[in-house]
């Protein structure tokens, strides 16, 4: 793994290197290659809009290129920049590489690849809502989330939900046309 000077986060295998960019849309590319070192598929990805995948023939020349819409791109909430949303909710912190998904800081490419693996985004068959599901939380709910959207339970403990045992999972439940939205949480216990 390094950090390259054009700002990604680059990490390399045999015949595979991942890129990841901390753009507003935490974008991730992998690429693989011929043997003859030339590019053979580029994939482009990124956490909210669409999947770019191009193939290239051996002397490095494109011959197809497919692009694949996510069904959420156009059912955003209009100018919310939901990658900022979340990091001021507390998740993560780009600049410090702090997240609940991970006991120590992380670096800004792992940092990235936790956004990519722990929000799910959907959108409701009406198009009308949007949630997006937080899973894999390893430290706690963040205490901004518990400032602002939990309760205090009898022993003087803030929790988010139904308070019991278990690993968090939160959902935060949009509604596209208003931007106004709900969070809820459940508990998991994991079997022995």
């Amino acid at each position: 793994f390094f950090w390259a000077e054009d700002g990604k986060y680059i990490y390399h295998s045999e015949c595979h290197v991942y890129e990841y960019s901390l753009s507003r849309d935490f974008c991730e590319v992998e690429k693989t290659y011929y043997r003859n070192g030339m590019l053979e598929k580029k994939y482009t990805n990124t956490l909210f809009s669409n999947k770019c995948i191009e193939e290239y023939d051996e002397e490095g020349y494109l011959i197809k290129r497919t692009l694949d819409e996510s069904p959420v791109k156009d059912k955003l909430i209009d100018g919310m920049d939901f990658v900022t949303f979340f990091e001021e909710e507390g998740w993560y912190n780009r600049a410090t590489g702090e997240s609940v998904f991970s006991f120590s800081p992380l670096t800004r490419g792992e940092l990235c690849c936790a956004v990519f693996e722990h929000f799910v985004f959907g959108v409701g068959e009406d198009s009308l809502k949007m949630s997006v599901y937080i899973w894999g939380v390893e430290t706690n709910v963040p205490e901004k989330v518990l400032d602002k959207y939990g309760k205090v339970g009898e022993n003087g403990i803030k929790y988010l939900g139904e308070f019991q045992e278990g690993t968090p999972e939160v959902t935060y439940l949009f509604d596209i046309p208003t931007g106004k939205y709900e969070v809820s949480c459940v508990y998991v216990l994991e079997e022995e």
